[in-house]
């Protein structure tokens, strides 16, 4: 048997890692739309906004994450 956790909890810090995060929804929003690179919020666990690409997003929702509204 293998224990995944380690693995997991890498993945998070690398997302993480590539993900802007803001204190406010309506700022995050913001930033969002006015990026070239076409980037999604989502709420946090940290209780801020995470603003990361599309990609990054799809790997956080695997993960358990919801996307903002």
């Amino acid at each position: 048997m293998t224990d995944n956790a380690p693995k997991t909890r890498t993945t998070i810090q690398e997302i993480l890692a590539d993900t802007f995060r803001f204190t406010r929804r309506e700022l995050a929003f913001f930033f969002a739309e006015r990026s070239t690179k076409g980037l999604w919020v989502m709420p946090g666990d940290d209780g801020r906004y995470w603003v990361a690409t599309p990609a990054r997003c799809a790997q956080l929702e695997r993960l358990g994450y919801e996307f903002a509204a």
